[in-house]
């Protein structure tokens, strides 16, 4: 193995093995001032549901089925197709996540005769979701029913996609934290948390950053370089 190949292998390794730190930690510290913010919105159709279902959706289940392959096949040995299955499963259930999310949201906001998709968190997240739809059910009927030509032409460009999804939704959820922050002084019955709320805004948005560059790291391929 060149030098090239070891340092990439390595940097990899770095990436998988933080990936679960980084996933408990993101999702303790923004969970934390969810539940300080809207521990008395919880039911069906309130605003506190839904922050909670995103970043269980894409902070702690997707992030850990996008490294299923490399960890769970390449270095534990285990079998390809039952891990492809784990896989599959995992970006099912974050989907389904992701709708009722959206769902709750929507629910919530007509309660209160608000718009949407007034802001650029809604619209952001609104068209990430059904991207993210279209490419999980476009990639169960090809992986699971289509002939070995489309699975092997879909591959590289199931995986790409996926990546790229991956971060944007993470930045989605990065939007909601700073349309949050922005608003949080003129809700009602914010005072006595507000401090708090603001500095663990703060830290979930440096916290998810950071999960983002572990993902980085964890996918990092070396270009290669055409020969002089």
């Amino acid at each position: 193995m060149s030098t090239a190949a070891e340092v990439n292998t390595m940097i990899n390794l770095v990436g998988l093995y933080l990936t679960p730190i980084f996933v408990i930690t993101t999702f303790a510290i923004n969970a934390d001032w969810f539940w300080s913010h809207w521990s008395g919105d919880m039911e069906w159709g309130e605003m506190g549901l839904h922050p909670y279902l995103m970043t269980s959706a894409f902070i702690i289940i997707n992030p850990l089925s996008i490294i299923s392959f490399r960890v769970l096949r390449n270095i534990f040995g285990v079998p390809h197709k039952v891990v492809m299955a784990l896989h599959g499963f995992l970006q099912t259930s974050t989907l389904i996540l992701a709708c009722l999310a959206v769902t709750t949201m929507w629910m919530h906001m007509d309660t209160w005769s608000e718009d949407q998709l007034g802001s650029v968190h809604a619209l952001m997240g609104i068209f990430m979701v059904i991207c993210w739809g279209i490419h999980v059910v476009t990639s169960l009927v090809i992986f699971y029913l289509g002939p070995k030509w489309l699975k092997a032409a879909f591959r590289q460009i199931h995986m790409s996609l996926g990546f790229a999804f991956s971060i944007a939704m993470l930045l989605v959820i990065l939007a909601g934290i700073v349309y949050e922050e922005v608003d949080l002084d003129q809700l009602p019955g914010t005072d006595s948390i507000l401090t708090y709320v603001y500095q663990k805004t703060k830290a979930g948005a440096i916290s998810l950053l950071l999960l983002m560059f572990n993902l980085y790291l964890a996918f990092y391929s070396n270009p290669v370089r055409p020969k002089a």
